[in-house]
């Protein structure tokens, strides 16, 4: 929800403000009591598509797509559908292994891009 407020307040995501605080707090408790109920009813599978989709799709906030033209938009839905495979992946290992195991593999694949990025 973090990431989507984001959207919501025309903010980078990673500036943490009280009012996207507040509103994810929000958000996160009537999830957690009046949302399971719903949750719980919807398919494995549906549930998944959508978890893996909105990993990818919410990728694309890191851009700023404001200034770019079509082939930019293009380029970037290309560029960030290749997270696809990659949350499979961190989905199937949070299956598994485990939550902590599938934060770990994120953290290492973020980290060995971040340094790979920093020789070039």
């Amino acid at each position: 929800m973090f990431f989507v407020s984001a959207i919501i307040f025309s903010t980078k995501v990673y500036d943490v403000t009280w009012e996207r605080l507040l509103l994810c707090a929000i958000i996160a408790l009537t999830a957690w009591f009046y949302g399971y109920k719903w949750v719980s009813k919807v398919n494995f599978k549906t549930w998944l598509w959508i978890l893996v989709l909105s990993f990818s799709i919410l990728h694309i906030i890191n851009y700023d797509l404001s200034t770019m033209d079509i082939g930019g938009w293009i380029k970037v839905i290309l560029k960030e559908a290749v997270k696809i495979p990659s949350a499979l992946m961190f989905c199937y290992v949070r299956i598994k292994h485990g939550f902590g195991t599938s934060v770990a593999l994120h953290f290492a694949v973020n980290l060995s891009a971040y340094c790979m990025g920093a020789l070039v």
